[in-house]
């Protein structure tokens, strides 16, 4: 998926490809996990399929692979990439691909001017499909710079304004609801909106110690967004 692309963007393209699989008749069940998922960065997602089991298909687990790819690969918008997990698992980093190649560099300048054509030339070889990076540039953010002698003022310190952020924009499970056979979890956090947007940030007030509602512009020293 494009870098920038947005969580709830994201869902909606994992949906097109939940529904092939739902459809697919070799395919007995599969999970879906949104957003940091596949080694692939914050925009990337992680699709785990169980098949049939053998006896009761005909086709063999890459041949359904190559079956899936043309159907997967139609969409405008992202890539979708199919791997065959080894049956003996080296290392713990997953990927989105069944062999990586880890790129250093002294200056992040080179990573970033080599890698990319790195991925090129492999791409290039007749030998090699699915190549992709997951070196993310342009994916967009926001720095936020904290002005520790006025938030001091207002008896708050960068641990509670980070905390107050985490609770808008990440996920917090606040409590939980005992039903007669059932448990539901409640989320806090703001209304998907908001949180599409920068600007949103400066809604966000914290309460001090003294009960007061001090506003975001009062304890940043300046906000950019790269």
């Amino acid at each position: 998926i494009s870098q920038g692309t947005s969580y709830y963007q994201m869902v909606t393209y994992v949906r097109r490809v939940a529904d092939i699989l739902q459809h697919d008749p070799n395919v007995d069940s599969f999970m879906i996990n949104v957003g940091g998922g596949g080694g692939g960065g914050v925009t990337s997602s992680r699709l785990s399929v169980q098949l049939l089991p053998r006896a009761q298909r005909t086709l063999t687990a890459q041949q359904i692979i190559q079956q899936l790819r043309p159907k997967v690969s139609r969409f405008p918008g992202f890539n979708v990439f199919l791997t065959l997990p080894a049956a003996i698992q080296i290392g713990g980093r997953q990927s989105s691909s069944s062999y990586t190649i880890s790129v250093q560099a002294l200056d992040t300048k080179d990573l970033y001017t080599w890698a990319p054509r790195l991925e090129a030339e492999i791409a290039g070889l007749p030998e090699v499909q699915d190549v992709v990076s997951d070196m993310e540039m342009k994916t967009p953010r926001v720095n936020l710079v904290i002005d520790r002698d006025k938030a001091a003022t207002m008896r708050l310190n960068a641990s509670q304004i980070e905390s107050s952020l985490y609770d808008g924009f990440g996920p917090v499970w606040a409590s939980t609801i005992y039903g007669a056979q059932a448990q539901y979890k409640v989320l806090l956090e703001l209304d998907p909106k908001y949180q599409a947007n920068a600007d949103s940030l400066e809604k966000i007030g914290f309460k001090s110690a003294s009960g007061a509602l001090v506003p975001l512009q009062a304890v940043v020293d300046r906000k950019s967004v790269v």
